[in-house]
């Protein structure tokens, strides 16, 4: 049997169970209604009785008792009560000081009446059932069911007083045969409507089963579609995989070779100019084109170690190596390195640290940072200003910042600042150029110390670049 069969069979199952229980909910349903509709016929023939007969005429067993006209009356208006109420028998029962019960039943022949007997054939009868007498009591509304020789009833008991206080019990009775007729003939009016149900819903099933093997047919269509394609796109992937890594070794090779191809000629180039520089014999324009050289030499050189740099970083291929050294030294080749560029623009370095203070890290990974960050202060920084290097610590952490008293940046700028080949030219000045991965490759070495560095910036006062770096080893140095 197929998945789809299975599912059909299971659907018919569920249905058939669910017109069964329906079927049966609706048989208790009604045939609760029948229960309820049948009391409510017995107490309303009993209030009718009980104005139809009137209370006069139970005064009968402390007073004149009624004559046989008057009680032939009451026999033939309880018949047609009972007949018009469709119950069996309405009647009325008086007990007398000798507990005698006196009766009149709209089933009473005539004979009986005519023989005063007050038909005594009922007191055994209804002698030995208690609620005759709690109804006598007071006790309203009694409910019971009555077997004798004229059959098995359902019956009700109200107790009344008449105005002298007498009290009195009208009673009524349904034979219990007429209320399991009317129980079959619900029974059987749910099964039609559960089969009408049915039959009326089958159309509506054999229609759901052929647009669920419709739909089934058109789903694992479009699994094999969808499993086609996602191995197309899984091949494509993977193929791309093999392409991206074919592109990175040659990337690795051709760094590898740029790294010896450009830097050779380049610091030849350099130190040749720098030889020619000092030739005095040199006219002062060859010592000045010798001069632009000698710069051209550097920038390119610089340009180039950036770019080798990033492609390491990139490449997880840069490792750090943590020693304990002395920052006062570190500072002292910073200056070196950048003062001939902060005199240019009569730029004023304040680089005091403590001499006792020692870092465990990359040394020349730390130096590369420090040195990218004064040399960007010192470009964009007005001509006669300063540039501070500050420092705090507490038990876990060194905190660096470098501020300067440039034009600032704007706070929707430095979210992207670190990002590479990004610049801020609204804030460059003259034809100031770079790559813009320097401060990329700073956050990179930071985040490999295991620390962290951002940016206070106000336009028109200046920026403060602040870093911080772990005095214990963290997990990306392990």
């Amino acid at each position: 049997m197929s998945l789809d069969s299975k599912k059909i069979a299971f659907a018919f199952l569920f249905f058939m169970v669910t017109i069964i229980l329906f079927g049966y909910y609706r048989f208790e349903q009604e045939k609760g209604r029948i229960n309820q509709s049948i009391n409510e016929t017995l107490l309303r023939s009993v209030e009718i009785a009980k104005v139809v007969v009137g209370d006069h005429y139970h005064d009968r067993v402390s007073g004149t008792p009624p004559s046989f006209q008057e009680e032939m009356q009451i026999i033939v208006d309880l018949s047609a009560l009972a007949k018009a109420e469709k119950v069996e028998y309405i009647y009325t029962m008086i007990l007398d000081e000798n507990k005698t019960l006196h009766f009149t039943s709209s089933s009473a022949t005539d004979e009986e009446l005519r023989t005063g007997k007050n038909l005594s054939r009922f007191y055994d009868t209804y002698d030995a059932d208690p609620n005759i007498f709690d109804a006598f009591h007071g006790k309203q509304n009694i409910f019971t069911e009555i077997t004798d020789q004229w059959g098995h009833f359902r019956s009700v008991f109200v107790g009344c007083k008449t105005a002298k206080g007498l009290t009195y019990v009208i009673g009524a009775d349904i034979r219990i045969d007429s209320i399991e007729e009317l129980s079959r003939a619900a029974a059987l009016k749910a099964f039609m409507g559960s089969i009408v149900i049915f039959f009326g819903a089958l159309p509506f099933l054999l229609l759901y089963r052929h647009v669920a093997r419709k739909n089934n047919i058109i789903l694992e269509e479009q699994v094999q579609i969808a499993t086609k394609d996602l191995k197309e796109a899984r091949d494509n992937a993977v193929l791309a995989m093999h392409h991206a890594e074919e592109a990175n070794r040659a990337k690795d090779t051709f760094l590898s070779s740029m790294s010896h191809e450009l830097r050779t000629p380049l610091n030849a180039i350099i130190g040749f100019s720098q030889i020619l520089g000092h030739r005095p014999e040199l006219s002062d324009s060859v010592k000045s084109t010798i001069e632009k050289i000698n710069i051209s030499g550097k920038n390119l050189l610089t340009l180039v170690n950036t770019l080798l740099d990033f492609s390491k970083i990139e490449a997880g291929k840069m490792e750090v190596q943590r020693i304990d050294f002395s920052l006062e030294h570190l500072l002292n080749e910073v200056n070196v390195l950048v003062e001939s560029m902060a005199q240019k623009k009569e730029i004023i370095l304040a680089l005091n640290i403590d001499k006792n203070l020692t870092l465990l890290a990359d040394r020349q990974l730390i130096k590369q940072v420090i040195v990218n960050l004064i040399t960007n202060a010192i470009k964009f920084s007005p001509p006669s200003s300063t540039i501070t290097l500050e420092h705090h610590s507490d038990s876990h952490k060194d905190v660096f910042g470098i501020r300067d008293q440039g034009m600032g940046i704007a706070h929707d700028k430095i979210e992207t600042l670190f990002d590479p080949f990004i610049q801020i030219r609204e804030h460059q000045q003259g034809s100031i150029k770079g790559t813009g991965l320097g401060l990329s490759i700073v956050k990179k070495i930071i985040e490999l110390h295991g620390g962290e560095i951002w940016i206070e910036s106000t336009v028109g006062e200046g920026s403060c670049f602040y870093f911080s770096l772990p005095k214990t080893l963290t997990s990306v140095d392990r």
